[in-house]
């Protein structure tokens, strides 16, 4: 179990996101808590990136693929769909370019990049 840095990254034609702070990594999975969000994320042949909170999302993304996740809120749970156009996995770093549907619709195209190193 490491502690490390994270800078993450999402854009889209609407909207920008960072997060800068710190993380844990063990064995092949990265954990923070995002302002209350408690996030991780899966590195595999599969990446899954998961978000809980008052919502619970789950992503996965495989290159040149679907991958069905889910989108659950007080309301009800939703179909979602990502369909990644571009995986880079690296040394300390994800890129992903994908697509993103609920329930059969499309939501925006996004950018996702996250660079981490080992903290000292």
């Amino acid at each position: 179990m490491s502690k490390i840095y994270i800078k993450l990254e999402l854009t889209s034609d609407n909207a920008s996101y960072l997060y800068e702070g710190f993380a844990i990594k063990k064995n092949n999975k990265i954990i923070y808590n995002d302002e209350g969000i408690m996030t991780s994320i899966l590195l595999g042949d599969t990446i899954w990136l998961s978000r809980k909170k008052d919502y619970e999302i789950k992503m996965g993304f495989l290159s040149n693929a679907k991958i069905k996740g889910t989108y659950i809120i007080p309301e009800g749970k939703f179909d979602l769909v990502t369909e990644t156009k571009d995986l880079k996995l690296l040394e300390n770093s994800i890129k992903i370019k994908y697509k993103l549907m609920i329930n059969n619709a499309f939501i925006d195209d996004f950018e996702l990049n996250l660079n981490y190193s080992i903290d000292s």
